[in-house]
């Protein structure tokens, strides 16, 4: 197991991936697929914020975009409202399901 955020390496020595949200898997298989045709609308994000080098970053544009994703996925600050009188962790939203897309090729539902 290597865990990283190079998802260039990552892409370059794994075999199997396993893209993870905020602590759950919302895509994992093979890793040729995950990164040729990512399915999950945060692992798609993910692989198309990977630094170019034929091109500069617009830090701004990655921020915003980075927001309407959490906001599309449905994580932010609701989930911190959900909490148990006293409690001292936050409770864990629903875990998605993962389905099988194709073969070795499973994502969040």
């Amino acid at each position: 197991m290597f865990i990283t955020h190079d998802l260039s390496l990552a892409n370059h020595i794994s075999e199997r991936a396993v893209i993870l949200y905020r602590g759950e898997v919302v895509e994992r298989g093979a890793t040729e697929k995950i990164f040729s045709n990512p399915l999950h609308p945060y692992t798609q994000r993910l692989i198309s914020s990977v630094p170019r080098l034929d091109k500069k970053w617009d830090v701004k544009a990655d921020l915003q975009a980075a927001s309407a994703l959490a906001g599309e996925l449905g994580y932010g600050a609701q989930i911190q409202t959900n909490l148990p009188a006293g409690a001292s962790q936050p409770a864990r939203p629903n875990v998605p399901a993962l389905i099988e897309a194709e073969p070795d090729h499973f994502v969040a539902a």
